[in-house]
This record gives C-alpha cells, sequence and structure tokens, in this order.
C-alpha cells in the first residue's frame, strides 16, 4: 500500500516486523522515517489494516493453541463483509489455522498444505426435507459421494435423539455430527437441567450427552464437530 501510494517512495526507510511475529508489550510493528507528509496520508489506512489482521491473527493463534491440536475449521465468510475475506483469510493462516470453507479466504494464501475450501452441511438442506435429517443425509450422500458423511443434528433442536437416529441409520458410513446450537436455545434433551447459562448453545454438557447417544446405538466412530459461536476461552 505504501509502495503504491507514495510518490516518493523510493526516499523512505521501512522497518517491520515480518508476518507471524510475537508483538511484544510496547514494541512497534512498523517504522517509516522519512518526509512526513511523503507517507502521512496513509495513516489511517495503515493503522487500520494492522489493528484488524493482527487482531484476527492473535484471536486465531489463540483458537489454534486452546485447541490443542484439534482441527479448526474457520468459517469466517458468515462473519463479516464479502470484501474482507482475503485478508481476513490471510490474517488467520498467519495466526496458524490451515482449514477454509471459501475460494476467496485462499486468495492470498499461498501454501500447498492448506486444503481446498471445505464445509458441511447447511441447516437449509434439512428444511428443505421438512426437517427429515435422515432424507437430508440421504440426499447429501447421494450428490457428494466423494465426500465424509458429516451429518448437522441440531436442526430440530433436539441433538441426542438425532445423534443416535443417524448412528443407526448409517452406521460405519457416518463419520461426523455437527453441533451448531443457537446460544438463545437449549437442547431439548437439557431443559430439565433448568435454564443456566452454561446449558445455553453447544456446551460440555450436550456434547457429553451426544458421545453417550452415539456410543450406546453404534456410533463409536463418529466424531463430534462443535461450531457456533466459539473462543478461546468456550474451547478450553
Amino acid at each position: 500500500m505504501i509502495k503504491v501510494a507514495c510518490p516518493n517512495f523510493q526516499d523512505l526507510k521501512i522497518q517491520a516486523l515480518s508476518d507471524g511475529s510475537i508483538i511484544n508489550e510496547m514494541e512497534p510493528v512498523l517504522k517509516i522515517s522519512g518526509k512526513y507528509t511523503d507517507f502521512a496520508f496513509l495513516e489511517g489506512l495503515i493503522d487500520g489494516a494492522l489493528s484488524r489482521a493482527t487482531s484476527i491473527a492473535t484471536n486465531s493463534k489463540k483458537v489454534v493453541d486452546a485447541a490443542n491440536g484439534k482441527i479448526i475449521l474457520n468459517m469466517n465468510d458468515r462473519a463479516d463483509l464479502y470484501s474482507n475475506q482475503a485478508f481476513d483469510g490471510y490474517a488467520s493462516y498467519v495466526g496458524g489455522i490451515r482449514n477454509f470453507v471459501t475460494p476467496s479466504a485462499l486468495e492470498f494464501i499461498d501454501d500447498e498444505s492448506v486444503l481446498k475450501p471445505q464445509g458441511t452441511m447447511p441447516h437449509a438442506l434439512i428444511a428443505s426435507f421438512d426437517g427429515d435429517i435422515i432424507k437430508a443425509a440421504e440426499a447429501f450422500q447421494k450428490t457428494f459421494p466423494q465426500n465424509n458423511l458429516v451429518i448437522l443434528i441440531d436442526y430440530n433442536n433436539d441433538c441426542v435423539v438425532d445423534a443416535a437416529k443417524c448412528a443407526k441409520h448409517f452406521g460405519q458410513t457416518l463419520k461426523s455430527v455437527r453441533i451448531d446450537t443457537s446460544f438463545a436455545l437449549i437442547d431439548k434433551s437439557l431443559v430439565d437441567l433448568g435454564d443456566k447459562k452454561e446449558l445455553h448453545g453447544v456446551n460440555p454438557t450436550l456434547i457429553k450427552a451426544v458421545r453417550k447417544a452415539l456410543d450406546e446405538n453404534g456410533g463409536s466412530h463418529v466424531k463430534i464437530i462443535a461450531s457456533s459461536g466459539f473462543n478461546q476461552e468456550k474451547i478450553a
């Protein structure tokens, strides 16, 4: 940005930390020496680019560290404006994330170890089958036979029942179930425990109940994907 916008770029001395460097307290990340009028007009733009990207990279690293080796799938496409996807995707990559859901997130990433964008079954697919998770999953399986079968089980807000139903029906072909319960809701399996904050959305109690249901219905091999509003603290 500085090189493109500054007419006397060659007269400026620029020092900066490399992408992915750990920033210590009171440590400058970018230092420009030269005639102030040659670059002063970019101050706001530079601050915005650095603060946003640094924030995303830092949060990404915190999430990756908290996950302790588990795979993180970055669904950044629904978290912000589409025009930010390439920048946010790169910042997430710098923070250690390697799995994304949109091609735009990979625009600035040149790394063959990063897989092609991938996603899972959306709620809209289940809605198209009037809430019948089995029929929706069968349609998904028929349309994308090359993909692992990952079934979204929170559509009816009855994750334990639907997890058991999917495990019985699909057997060894079922690879994972995904829980995406909104924080505004408490799963039907937990309502008798009361309206407690820790029971809202995706939470440890719900995950353990789903794990138990899978294990008891031939799904001990099935993995659980947790999504919806995760940060470092929630993952930990």
